[in-house]
């Protein structure tokens, strides 16, 4: 089985801390090789599938592809950016106005 079919779970030395609001997170790769932060934990509606073991490549899937995936026992996850309360501090638009 190849690593991308295999389910990713985040180990100890992955997870870190925002530095906007001190939340555990950990990051995940873009199909366009960009770092994407994810909660620590998987969630009921999320829609990142994280394919790979130890570098995981984050994935949008589409709301059905998501629930069945749960159902699955497939985990999906949430981008940081839709739960973190500091979020605008971080977006490339805020940083050029520093």
């Amino acid at each position: 089985m190849s690593d991308f079919h295999r389910v990713f779970v985040p180990s100890p030395k992955q997870i870190t801390r925002c530095r906007g609001c001190r939340r555990p997170i950990f990051f995940a790769i873009t199909p366009d090789d960009r770092r994407i932060p994810i909660d620590e934990k998987p969630t009921s509606d999320g829609n990142l599938y994280l394919a790979g073991v130890s570098s995981p490549t984050a994935i949008v899937v589409r709301p059905g592809q998501a629930a069945g995936m749960r159902e699955a026992g497939i985990p999906t996850y949430r981008a940081h950016f839709a739960t973190c309360p500091n979020a605008d501090d971080f977006r490339k638009k805020a940083r050029a106005r520093r």
